[in-house]
This record gives C-alpha cells, sequence and structure tokens, in this order.
C-alpha cells in the first residue's frame, strides 16, 4: 500500500497540524501521498513533499483518508465518485460513527494498516433519482440517508410513498427519510428509526414528525424501488443526499430511490464489532 490520499476537513481543531505531521510520517514509510490542491497549499507543502490529487490519481489510490468528522467521511465518498477505494475515517470531532479511529489510535492503527492488518467493510448506497414531468432532473448517491424536507417556514409536507410501484400511504409529516444500515445511525436514529446492522443488504423509510402516530420506520430489502411523490402545492421543499448535495423539489415531483451500483469500502481495525462501536459511540453501558 503506497499511494494514499488525504482529505482533511481544515476547519478541524489542530487538523492543520495532525495532516502535516501525518503526511511527513507516510513518507517517511515511502508512501505516496496525495492532497486536493487547496489541502497542499494549505499545508505549505512543495510538489516533492506531496502530490496534487488529480482524477487520474484518484483511481490510482490503494487507500484515502479521511481526516475530521463523519461529515468529512461523507465528502471523501463524495469526492471519489463512485470509484471503490477504501477509505480509512480519523475522527477529530466529536461522535464519529465513520470516523471511528481516534487521534491516539492513528499511528499504530497505520502501522497495521500498511501491514496489510485491516478489516474492509463493504457498505451499500442508495441512488436517488428526481423525475418531473417525466424527465431525469437529477441524480445523486449517498452512503447515509437521502432525505426529503420542507424549509424553515413551510407547512406540513404531504406526500405518497410507493413501493415497487404498489401505494404504501400517504403521508402529512415534516419530511421522509430513506436511509441504508450505515446512515441508522444518523438522522434516521435521531427520528425515531431502528439501529440496522451495517451488513444488511436493506434500505429504510423513517418519516420525520408524522401528523398521524400509526406512520412508524419500515424496513425494505434493497433490490425494491422506493418511490416518493410530492403531493403538496406549495415549492420550499428540498432533496438532502448525506447533507453534502440535493435539489429543490416542486408539487408532482418524484424521488426514485434504489441501491446504488457501486459500494464505500470502509476500513477499520479488525477485532472492533459494530457492537463495541455502538456501546462507546452511544455511551451505552458495559457488561458488568
Amino acid at each position: 500500500m503506497k499511494r494514499i490520499g488525504l482529505i482533511v476537513n481544515l476547519k478541524k481543531e489542530n487538523a492543520l497540524v495532525i495532516a502535516r505531521e501525518l503526511a511527513f510520517w507516510l513518507m517517511e514509510k515511502d508512501c505516496q501521498v496525495f492532497f486536493p490542491k487547496e489541502v497542499l497549499n494549505q499545508l505549505n507543502l512543495t510538489l516533492s513533499q506531496g502530490q496534487i490529487l488529480s482524477e487520474e490519481e484518484l483511481e490510482r489510490l490503494n487507500l484515502i483518508i479521511a481526516l475530521g468528522g463523519d461529515g468529512t467521511f461523507l465528502h471523501t465518498v463524495k469526492f471519489l465518485k463512485g470509484i471503490e477505494i477504501p477509505i480509512l475515517g480519523i475522527n477529530l470531532g466529536r461522535l464519529g460513527f465513520l470516523t471511528e479511529v481516534t487521534k491516539e489510535e492513528i499511528y499504530p492503527f497505520l502501522e497495521k494498516v500498511l501491514k496489510g492488518e485491516y478489516a474492509v467493510d463493504y457498505r451499500i448506497m442508495l441512488e436517488a433519482k428526481v423525475m418531473r414531468d417525466g424527465e431525469n432532473m437529477a441524480i445523486f448517491y449517498a452512503l447515509n440517508d437521502a432525505v426529503v424536507s420542507k424549509g424553515s417556514l413551510a407547512r406540513l409536507i404531504n406526500f405518497e410513498l410507493f413501493i415497487e410501484d404498489e401505494y404504501v400511504a400517504t403521508y402529512l409529516a415534516d419530511g421522509i427519510i430513506v436511509s441504508t444500515p450505515t446512515g441508522s445511525t444518523a438522522y434516521s436514529l435521531s427520528a425515531g428509526g431502528p439501529i440496522i446492522y451495517p451488513s444488511l443488504d436493506v434500505l429504510m423509510v423513517t418519516p420525520i414528525c408524522p401528523h398521524s402516530f400509526t406512520h412508524r420506520p419500515m424496513v425494505f430489502t434493497a433490490d425494491q424501488a422506493i418511490l416518493i411523490k410530492i403531493i403538496s402545492k406549495y415549492e420550499d421543499l428540498n432533496l438532502t443526499c448525506d447533507g453534502q448535495e440535493g435539489l429543490s423539489l416542486k408539487s408532482q415531483d418524484s424521488i426514485v430511490i434504489t441501491k446504488a451500483p457501486q459500494k464505500t469500502l470502509l476500513v477499520h481495525p479488525p477485532k472492533r464489532s459494530f457492537f463495541e462501536i455502538l456501546r462507546t459511540k452511544l455511551d451505552w453501558g458495559s457488561k458488568k
């Protein structure tokens, strides 16, 4: 493993210092280190010390490191544009479900990574397609979720839900979340959705503050197409994918959500279980 990309959230405290130290450490291990141009400039590295991460170089990487928080990890997924490169998330933030390696673990774990002693999870992603008047307006990809939500001053959203062209229900709610198992510990969890084991091949639908108490979260196989049709007449509505990108929606728009063809490759310590992460991140009680 010799060609490593480094994505850095420079807004995080000490991110610049940590990134620079990490870059030199990797170079001492005979690794070629690649950065987005703006990061390379901020780090004040010469081209002999770090290289610009072009689209051509992106496809040749062996590993990409996301240095920041879960938002940085999701930005890295978007940055890869569907290229399946293992991503190692290093947490400089607070919770960090995706960036599970702490600052203190960086170098001991990277020593193991360079020796091939690591595990890779293959996480499913979703594809969200916006249809308007029979035309495809946009396609987005997300690791966590696709969210239909209203603006700050808008009323409840009226929308219909279909699964594989079969009508399910009409909702009146603040919005709706369609999430992957990876996204089940993100926004969906805050909205009352269940935690889904990350290797399951499913998608989950979680309404946001529905007007009816009987509208509960539902889980479907990932091979089933989920369609959300906007009934509301007003236009202060949005589709947001992974909090990274999205589109303003109009009445009668349809959002078709399916499993994406590509997956995200998540690098983590081989003996760290999903339940250990839940205990640590959610502060669950330990076994006595």
